[in-house]
């Protein structure tokens, strides 16, 4: 049977251990994991794994890729976003603008309470199912909706 323990970041290590993924650890001791180009990729992506909320206690998972987005494309990137968080649980799908003459990019985000609690198979599963739906949308969003 699963312990349910207090969630903190050597549970974010063990569930990318357990996807045998290389990470790294920024200046917030958070987990950092790229992806780079490949047959199924044209972008390189970065996993952000942190802890968030007044009390570390929510889980935060950001995607972040080397897509530069141009101004004049904003509006179907948004319409493709919509489209996405709609018919998607997770992650969350925005444009982010740098500027509003400049390029943007599309931040994938998602993130869960862990106030009360958790057992590792859970995290696994959280983290799993957010790499995979990363992966995901950015097959979706340049094959399927040519962004």
């Amino acid at each position: 049977m699963p312990v349910v323990r207090a969630f903190d970041r050597s549970m974010i290590e063990k569930a990318l251990r357990s996807f045998d993924l290389k990470f790294l650890r920024d200046e917030d001791n958070d987990f950092v994991v790229r992806f780079g180009r490949g047959k199924n990729l044209s972008c390189d992506l970065v996993f952000l794994f942190s802890l968030g909320g007044k009390n570390s206690e929510i889980f935060e998972i950001q995607v972040i890729a080397d897509y530069a987005i141009p101004r004049r494309n904003w509006g179907q990137t948004l319409l493709s976003c919509n489209k996405w968080n709609r018919e998607k649980r997770w992650p969350k799908a925005y444009l982010s603008m740098k500027d509003a003459e400049g390029e943007g990019n599309i931040v994938l985000e998602a993130q869960i309470d862990m106030e009360k609690g958790i057992h590792q198979e859970f995290v696994d599963q959280f983290t799993g199912a957010i790499l995979a739906a990363g992966l995901e949308f950015w097959r979706w969003a340049i094959q399927d909706e040519k962004l």
